[in-house]
C-alpha cells in the first residue's frame, strides 16, 4: 500500500451501539490498516478502542483520524469475524461487545479525565510478563572478574550460556549486586525476554497411553475418524451413560486430528471440570494445551490467549467462553456434557456455546461431537431429523455394572437435614474408610427468610427472587445480581423479632456434617469456596490425595468427581421441587 494514500476503517466499538463507524487512517498509519486491528479513536469526548471490520479506499469525506494502532498485528482473522457477525446477528447483540466478549479480558483502552488533569488519562490494556536475562559475553575483557559470588556466578553463566534471573536467584540467593557489578565490568550482558504466565506451572504430570477400547468405543472412533479423514463439517450426538468410556473416544479422535496438522477444542460445563480434564490431556499429549476460562487471572487468559493465536498450542479446553479460541485449522470441536444449562451465557453478552460450537464447526469444516448420557429434547430431535449422527455407548467400560440408587421417603422426617437413613449410611462409609459426596444444588447457608408474625419475606428489589442467607458473611446475596444486605435482627416490615430462617444450602449441610461426624474430615465445594484462584484445583487434589473423607457441594461436584483408587459413593441427591410459588425461587429449567 502507498504509504502517502490514507485509507478509510470501519470500526466496531465496544459499546451498545449497532452500528459501526468510520474513520480515516493518517497517511503514516495506512500501512497498518487491516481487518482484525485494534486501534485508538476518538469517541465523543472519548478516546476509546475499536476494531476494524473493513478497509477502504479514502472517498473524500470528512471524517476524524484514528490516534494509533494498539497491536502489531491482527488480532482476530476474517473467518473469526464471520462468526462474530452470525453471533451479532443471531443474538441480537452489538457486534463490538461481541468481539470484546470474544477477546481476552482487560486488554481494551479507553480514556478518563481525572481531577486536576487537562488531559485524558488512557487506562486499561493487559501488559506482557517479562524477565531478565543474563549471559556471559563472548570474549574476556581486560580486568579480571571480581572474586567470591561474582565469579561463581560468571562461571555459571558461561557454562550455561544464559540463564533468568528468578532461576540465578533460586540457585545462589540474592545476587543482583554482584550481577549489576559484572555487567559494568563488560563480562555479562542483560535482556529481557517474554514469559507465560502458565496456570499449570506447579503440576507435573506423567505420560500415558492410549487405552484398548471396547466394541461399540471402537465403531464410534472408526466413525469419528473417517468424518475427519473426509475434511468437512460432520455433526455427531456421542450418547454414553456415564463411564461409558466417552473420554478416551474423545481423546483417540483428536489425537487422529492433531496427525492431520489440525487443531481441537474441548469444551466442559463446569470450571470444576476442566483440572481433571486438562491434566488427562496433558498426559497423553505432548503438544501444547491451553486453558481458557473465568477461573484464570486476567494475565494468564491473556497468555493463553496469546499461545493460541501463536499456534503454540493445538488443543484448547475451557468452559463456554473457550468457543471463541482464536485456533487456526480447527478440525474437531467436542462438547461434553451437552445437555447442560451452563453453555448459556447469562449475562451481557448473552449466547449458547453449544449452539456456537455447531455454528463454528460448520464454517470450519470441523466435525462436531456433543457428548452426553442425557441428550437434550432438541438434540434428540436433530438425530431423529437426521442432522446429527447418533454414536451409542451403552454399556460401562470393562462391564463394571451402574451404581445403584435408591430413592428413600423422608416424609415424616422434614425437620432433619439428613434423613437418619442416610446419616447411618455415611456413618458406615466412613468406617469402610471409604470417601462419602453429599450434592445439593443451593449453596449459602439457607435459602430465604421469613417473618413468622406478618409473613414478610426477604426479596430482592431488582430480581423479586428471595435472598439466599450466607453465614459466613452474615448476609442475604441474590444470587442473579449479587446485590447484598446485612442479616437483619428485626423484621424490616414490621419490626418484629420472630424472624426465621427455612431452605436449605451447603453451608447448612457442611455445618451439620461437621458437627455430627466431628472425626471426618469435610470440604465444601461450590461458588463461595472457589472463588480464589486454584479454588478447584486445591479441592480436587485433597480429594484425588485422600485427605477428605466427605466432600459436600453443589452441581460442580456431580460432574466427573472421581477419586483414583477408591470407590466414591453418591451419599445424597436430594430432589426439590423446581419452584416453590412461597419462595418465589424460579426453576432451573427457565431460559432466556
Amino acid at each position: 500500500m502507498n504509504e502517502r494514500q490514507t485509507v478509510i476503517v470501519h470500526v466496531a466499538v465496544p459499546l451498545p451501539l449497532d452500528a459501526p463507524f468510520s474513520y480515516r487512517v493518517p497517511a503514516p498509519l495506512a500501512p497498518a490498516a487491516a481487518v482484525g486491528r485494534r486501534l485508538l479513536v476518538p469517541f465523543g469526548r472519548r478516546k476509546v478502542t475499536g476494531y476494524v471490520l473493513e478497509v477502504v479506499d479514502d472517498d473524500g469525506r470528512e471524517l476524524r483520524d484514528v490516534l494509533e494502532f494498539l497491536d502489531d498485528g491482527p488480532l482476530f482473522t476474517p473467518s473469526e469475524l464471520a462468526l462474530y457477525r452470525w453471533a451479532s446477528s443471531y443474538y441480537l447483540h452489538p457486534l463490538g461487545e461481541v468481539i470484546k466478549a470474544a477477546l481476552p479480558a482487560g486488554i481494551n483502552v479507553q480514556s478518563r479525565r481525572g481531577r486536576g488533569l487537562e488531559e485524558d488519562e488512557l487506562t486499561g490494556g493487559r501488559s506482557v510478563k517479562t524477565e531478565r536475562v543474563y549471559r556471559a559475553v563472548a570474549g574476556v575483557p581486560e580486568t579480571a572478574p571480581p572474586p567470591g559470588k561474582a565469579s561463581v556466578l560468571l562461571a555459571h553463566l558461561t557454562e550455561r550460556g544464559q540463564e533468568s534471573a528468578p532461576e540465578l536467584r533460586r540457585l545462589f540467593g540474592e545476587c543482583s549486586v554482584q550481577l549489576r557489578r559484572l555487567r559494568e565490568l563488560g563480562f555479562v550482558e542483560m535482556a529481557e525476554r517474554e514469559i507465560y504466565r502458565d496456570p499449570f506451572r506447579m503440576e507435573t504430570v506423567g505420560h500415558d497411553c492410549p487405552l484398548v477400547l471396547n466394541g461399540r468405543q471402537t465403531a464410534a472412533l472408526v466413525r469419528l475418524r473417517t468424518a475427519l479423514d473426509a475434511g468437512r463439517f460432520t455433526p455427531f450426538l456421542l450418547r454414553g451413560v456415564t463411564g461409558s468410556g466417552k473420554t478416551e473416544v474423545y481423546l483417540q479422535a483428536i489425537a487422529h486430528c492433531l496427525e492431520q496438522g489440525r487443531s481441537a477444542l474441548v469444551l466442559v460445563p463446569e470450571i470444576a471440570l476442566t483440572p481433571q480434564l486438562v491434566s488427562r490431556f496433558r498426559r497423553r499429549f505432548r503438544c501444547g494445551v491451553a486453558v481458557l476460562h473465568s477461573g484464570l487471572s486476567d494475565g494468564e487468559r491473556f497468555d493463553e490467549w496469546r499461545r493460541i493465536r501463536r499456534g503454540e498450542a493445538a488443543i484448547v479446553i475451557g468452559a463456554r467462553s473457550a468457543i471463541f479460541a482464536p485456533l487456526a485449522e480447527l478440525g474437531m470441536i467436542v462438547v461434553d456434557e451437552e445437555h447442560e444449562g451452563s453453555y448459556k451465557q447469562g449475562e451481557g453478552f448473552r449466547y449458547n456455546a453449544r449452539d456456537m460450537a455447531l455454528v463454528r464447526g460448520k464454517m470450519a469444516g470441523a466435525c462436531v461431537v456433543l457428548g452426553t448420557a442425557t441428550p437434550q429434547v432438541t438434540t434428540w430431535h436433530a438425530v431423529a431429523g437426521g442432522k446429527l449422527e447418533c454414536l451409542d455407548l451403552p454399556e460401562r467400560v470393562n462391564g463394571l455394572p451402574l451404581p445403584s440408587a435408591e430413592i428413600i421417603d423422608v416424609r415424616g422426617a422434614r425437620g432433619s437435614i439428613l434423613h437418619a437413613r442416610l446419616a447411618a449410611e455415611v456413618e458406615e462409609n466412613l468406617a469402610r474408610g471409604e470417601q462419602t459426596l453429599l450434592f445439593l444444588n443451593r449453596r449459602g447457608f439457607s435459602t430465604w427468610l421469613t417473618c413468622e408474625e406478618c409473613g414478610h419475606v426477604l426479596r430482592c428489589p431488582n430480581c423479586q427472587v428471595t435472598l439466599t442467607y450466607h453465614q459466613g458473611r452474615n448476609r442475604h446475596i441474590c444470587h442473579y445480581c449479587d446485590y447484598a444486605v446485612p442479616a437483619p435482627s428485626l423484621c424490616p416490615g414490621c419490626g418484629c423479632g420472630r424472624i426465621i430462617h427455612l431452605g436449605l444450602g451447603t453451608e447448612q449441610v457442611e455445618a451439620y456434617v461437621r458437627e455430627h461426624f466431628p472425626h471426618a474430615r469435610v470440604d465444601r465445594m461450590d461458588r463461595d469456596t472457589t472463588a480464589r484462584r486454584g479454588g478447584h484445583a486445591r479441592i480436587l487434589r485433597k480429594v484425588a490425595e485422600r485427605q477428605t473423607d466427605i466432600l459436600i457441594g453443589t452441581q460442580m461436584v456431580a460432574k466427573g468427581t472421581t477419586s483414583q483408587g477408591s470407590p466414591w459413593w453418591e451419599s445424597c441427591r436430594w430432589n426439590r421441587p423446581s419452584i416453590s410459588p412461597i419462595t418465589g425461587v424460579p426453576s432451573g429449567r427457565s431460559s432466556w
